[in-house]
């Protein structure tokens, strides 16, 4: 979270390692740390059963092929209709994942 500003806060216990937090009128430091780079790719997956299945295919897939598979985004969900019923449920989504290096 590379966040600068002003204003009045108090010490973050969760984040206190990451952050030096004192004053009214001071800006915020955030420590030096190795940046990273990530990636965003879109997949898309289907299922028979519901759309929590094919998010979790989805999911899956990726980190069998990517590494460094940090979250992901449902961009799309869709509906397959054979003869009136339900066939499929379809997933587009956002995969982010960090690059090695």
């Amino acid at each position: 979270m590379p966040v600068i500003g002003w204003g009045t806060f108090v010490c973050l216990r969760e984040e206190r390692e990451k952050w030096e937090i004192y004053g009214t009128t001071r800006p915020l430091q955030k420590e030096r740390t190795m940046a990273s780079i990530a990636r965003i790719t879109e997949i898309s997956s289907t299922s028979q059963t519901s759309f929590e299945d094919a998010i979790q295919a989805g999911i899956n897939r990726a980190n069998q092929t990517l590494r460094n598979v940090r979250g992901a985004w449902i961009k799309e969900q869709n509906i397959e209709i054979n003869d009136g019923k339900v066939a499929g449920y379809r997933v587009n989504m956002l995969i982010t994942f960090v690059l090695e290096g």
